[in-house]
């Protein structure tokens, strides 16, 4: 026993794994998970001599603000190889956290007499992503997911229309006969693929898809026939690589790593086979749920067509520049540990397909998920709809969200029209979708007061909302209108400033004030705006009202005139 103490101490919880008989504190643990002071554990330490306390005194020279520094032991279920981590934290603001791993040596974890109070940590940072040690940690995700993960592992399935061959020492495409079933792994990429032949092979996984070269390049009907299909290519795929080292040509999938120099393993002093690492600071929020979704630190990331990708796999590994990171749709984890401390964006959303409370649960998911893919490029904004529709379709098989609506939902509707473009304000050359949906501008979308809906009284009603589309519900739109019944007045606008190439005309509207219009317009277009109608939206969080304006227009098949959406104000 590692106590000379009796009686409950800081570091019970931790004690859940072991034997009564050898350790004094499993008798008091209730619980997995442990969150003290810094401070408590510092006087167990010393006064009770419990080693395990003395662990978490990893904060050397800190003599103030003991009982404000509070230090969690946590283990994340939705981390694949599991393990400990530990987070110190003196203030609401995550930035401000630290994350450390704390390991048990797994050949003393099943001594008997051995206390469980830290569990093993199987996968650690390598030298390089090429390593055979890198081989070996994707291995043991894809046997544990297989294991334990059924709604992530696809059975035998149909082949794609063209695959690429690894195995009979070549790469050729070949063109598959219709019912043939098989295991294919896929790639997300820019540059790297050669690559991906190699740790195709090694996985013992005969084909592998990837756009390029799959799908017959300039050929526009192979491309309209072949993209529609990459939501089931995707959603099918044995195991999705991401190629997100590689900036251009020159570069290669691969990469070596230097995580294992910049933060080494260190062993914990008067504990046997007992270790510590910081994990690295803020570099994986690119994964995450709550962090900003304007500034991507994977290039691979911020591509349009990505999301959907990343999304739509059961499985994916991602090749950066410093280690392997894996997501599947039920767990994820990454070489430095840093996967685990952090909400996940793809388990969030695959949570919110399957919630108890599954309409608001997918409608605060999806404008997630808008304002993550509103930010991404594209080279074509015809893509900005069909880039989406394999999430939407995913989405939609839920049955929670009811109909689709050009980039929202029919459930919680009115909540989903609150939203403005934050950069970029530029409209597409052709039409993308109506004017009350985000995907008809082209800009970065917010959301207001997402999450916060609880709170609100909306003071409309979406009486009616249609769109048309040219192929299927999800697919490239045609038109849609809105009906919405609430109270409304009719201002006079009068144009301030005529805006530039890069901003937005300011309108002023009498018996309101100045405000900048959704996005960049002509000056032909700006003085055609003469009234408005401001309609009010309702009250949200903290007694702020909301207003959406409309502008007067002619609608596109005839002289019928009706109204646009121009933008939300929220005061």
């Amino acid at each position: 026993m590692n106590s000379k103490g009796s009686g409950a101490c800081a570091c019970r919880n931790l004690h859940f794994g072991c034997n009564v008989a050898t350790c004094e504190q499993a008798q008091y643990a209730k619980w997995r998970g442990n969150k003290k002071s810094l401070k408590q554990y510092r006087r167990c330490a010393t006064e009770r001599g419990c080693q395990t306390c003395g662990c978490y005194d990893i904060i050397q020279g800190i003599t103030e603000d003991e009982e404000e520094i509070e230090i969690t032991i946590e283990s994340p279920d939705r981390r694949l190889t599991g393990g400990w981590f530990l987070r110190t934290r003196a203030s609401e603001n995550s930035q401000h956290w630290r994350h450390f791993d704390l390991w048990q040596d797994l050949a003393t974890m099943y001594q008997n007499d051995s206390c469980k109070a830290f569990q093993p940590r199987i996968c650690q940072p390598v030298q390089g992503t090429y390593s055979p040690q890198s081989l070996g940690h994707l291995e043991i995700w894809l046997r544990k997911c297989n294991e334990t993960h059924p709604r992530s592992l696809k059975d035998d399935i149909e082949l794609p229309t063209r695959l690429l061959k690894t195995t009979e020492g070549e790469i050729r495409v070949v063109e598959t006969e219709e019912g043939v079933e098989g295991r294919y792994m896929t790639l997300s990429h820019r540059w790297g693929a050669d690559e991906t032949f190699n740790i195709t092979r090694e996985l013992k996984i005969s084909y592998i898809w990837i756009d390029s070269l799959c799908i017959i390049q300039d050929d526009l009907e192979d491309w309209e026939r072949e993209s529609v299909r990459m939501r089931t290519i995707y959603g099918n795929s044995y195991l999705n690589i991401a190629g997100c080292h590689p900036k251009d040509s020159s570069e290669s999938l691969f990469s070596l790593s230097d995580l294992k120099n910049r933060f080494p393993t260190h062993p914990v002093p008067g504990r046997e086979a007992t270790y510590i690492r910081q994990q690295p600071h803020m570099t994986h929020t690119d994964y995450g749920m709550n962090y900003s979704d304007f500034d991507n630190q994977q290039v691979l990331l911020s591509r349009g067509w990505v999301l959907q990708e990343r999304l739509l796999s059961p499985r994916i590994v991602y090749y950066d520049a410093d280690e392997l990171k894996w997501e599947c749709n039920m767990a994820l984890d990454c070489q430095c540990g840093g996967m685990g401390v952090i909400a996940n964006f793809k388990l969030d959303y695959m949570a919110a397909l399957e919630g108890s409370d599954a309409p608001r649960e997918l409608s605060l998911m999806w404008m997630r998920t808008s304002q993550r893919y509103s930010c991404l490029r594209l080279t074509y904004d015809t893509d900005r709809v069909v880039a989406l529709a394999g999430i939407a379709n995913q989405a939609s098989k839920s049955g929670d969200g009811g109909k689709y609506l050009a980039g929202l939902w029919e459930h919680n509707l009115a909540f989903q029209l609150c939203w403005e473009i934050v950069d970029t304000y530029r409209k597409a050359e052709t039409y993308l979708a109506p004017s009350w949906s985000w995907l008809s501008v082209i800009g970065s979308v917010n959301f207001f007061q997402m999450g916060l809906h609880d709170n609100a009284s909306l003071a409309v009603e979406v009486t009616e909302a249609e769109c048309t589309t040219a192929n299927n519900d999800t697919g490239a739109i045609t038109g849609g209108h809105l009906k919405v019944k609430g109270k409304w007045i009719r201002l006079l606008a009068k144009i301030e400033n005529l805006g530039s190439e890069t901003t937005p005309p300011t309108c002023s509207y009498r018996l309101v004030y100045a405000e900048t219009a959704d996005y960049v317009m002509s000056a032909e277009q700006a003085v055609a705006i003469q009234d408005v109608l401001v309609v009010f939206w309702g009250r949200f969080y903290e007694s702020r009202i909301a207003c959406l304006i409309l502008k007067e227009h002619t609608l596109v098949r005839g002289s019928l005139r009706g109204w646009a959406y121009g933008g939300m104000i929220m005061e």
